[in-house]
């Protein structure tokens, strides 16, 4: 699957998701060795996304790392014991990052009741009270948690390692391979990037389907930043008098040729008109039309027939029915066959209708439906 390129960039993007739940497990398990793997690992794709301050603090921050059991032996030994992650209890799958601890503990106990922003106060005293007293409490929380028998340290405590989160996961899975099934992004091989929630084809400059080794050549040097993966989002460039590409917006370049002036049209005249390179009422993307209100059209045509025609089947008028609305007019009887149906369908339409043409429309090739299946395409495949 490596000629498709489709299938590389899913294959790549489930590499990246495998260093990220090694890096989890690393905190939660407090494995050091793993977790400076999985930092070297992460390097590549932080500098081809871009990621300069993270890929450069990476750069100084492993080195320093790797040689701790050098520089300080015991802070090393410490971290290998699985000290490096903080824990509020001895259970299985309990370390959570410092950061996380201080967002999600600290911060959030000294916003709950009897923390200081409850009245306390923010005096050096009193903040000095509350963070040290922190393991003490922490110590009694267990303890009553032990002596109620809601320790998280017996069985599968952890909520993820629950039937319910494992049931959950299996669900989430089989959806998405629902998905690829439907839509068999992977069943061609081709040498185009095909984005499967629009369907557009990404150009050859686009290179997301390659991050790891242009974030390798952006770290062997280290001093071209700009070697930085093109997403199909961001591979819009134009050509310079040099013959230079740069990237720029069509909506910005085609409001600055207006404004400048490209030809003898006066400023004041210029503005009285939408400076957009398509009309705002029709779009409301560069890619999708606005979605129409088939409730106001029906109520406009409505107004336009003539109330002797609406009340009453009429001899000499030709009615037209939308055979898709037709379907949903009442409910399918149970244990009944297609002839039955069809049969019950037919009465109602010509004692309704009288004489009527049932029109079920179907597309082929390029038509106006096409922006309602792209939007459909990012939420679920219709029939």
């Amino acid at each position: 699957m490596q000629a498709n390129r489709t299938a590389r960039m899913w294959t790549q993007y489930q590499t990246m998701v495998s260093i990220l739940r090694s890096f989890i497990r690393s905190a939660r398990i407090g494995n050091w060795t793993l977790y400076l793997q999985c930092l070297g690992d992460m390097q590549p794709y932080l500098a081809a996304a871009g990621h300069n301050n993270y890929t450069r603090s990476l750069a100084l921050f492993i080195p320093k790392m790797i040689d701790l059991h050098v520089t300080h032996p015991e802070v090393h030994a410490a971290f290998m014991k699985g000290l490096f992650p903080v824990r509020r209890s001895d259970g299985p799958w309990t370390g959570v990052f410092t950061d996380l601890f201080i967002e999600q503990v600290l911060m959030a106990g000294i916003k709950s009741t009897g923390g200081l922003t409850h009245g306390r106060g923010f005096t050096d005293t009193t903040r000095l009270l509350f963070l040290l007293s922190r393991p003490l409490c922490a110590d009694v929380s267990q303890c009553i948690c032990d002596f109620a028998g809601l320790s998280s340290t017996a069985g599968d405590g952890h909520r993820d390692l629950r039937a319910s989160g494992t049931k959950r996961d299996i669900a989430d899975t089989q959806k998405l391979l629902q998905v690829l099934v439907e839509r068999r992004p992977f069943s061609q091989i081709s040498d185009q990037l095909v984005s499967l929630s629009s369907g557009l084809l990404a150009e050859k400059s686009v290179t997301a389907d390659d991050a790891k080794s242009v974030g390798e050549k952006i770290l062997t040097s280290m001093v071209d930043y700009k070697n930085q993966v093109k997403t199909l989002a961001s591979s819009i460039h134009v050509k310079t008098a040099s013959g230079e590409q740069i990237e720029m917006d069509p909506q910005r370049l085609y409001q600055r040729l207006l404004v400048t002036g490209i030809c003898d049209t006066p400023m004041e005249e210029l503005f009285m008109y939408e400076l957009c390179s398509f009309p705002t009422s029709l779009f409301d993307t560069h890619l999708l039309l606005r979605t129409g209100d088939k409730a106001e059209i029906i109520h406009y045509l409505i107004k336009q027939v003539p109330a002797c025609i609406t009340a009453s089947p009429q001899p000499n008028v030709q009615y037209i029915v939308d055979g898709g609305a037709l379907l949903h007019r009442f409910p399918w009887p149970k244990q009944n066959s297609y002839s039955d149906i069809c049969n019950m369908y037919t009465r109602y339409i010509r004692l309704t209708y009288g004489h009527a043409l049932v029109v079920f429309d179907g597309y082929h090739g390029s038509t106006t439906k096409n922006e309602a299946h792209h939007r459909r395409m990012g939420q679920e495949v219709g029939a």
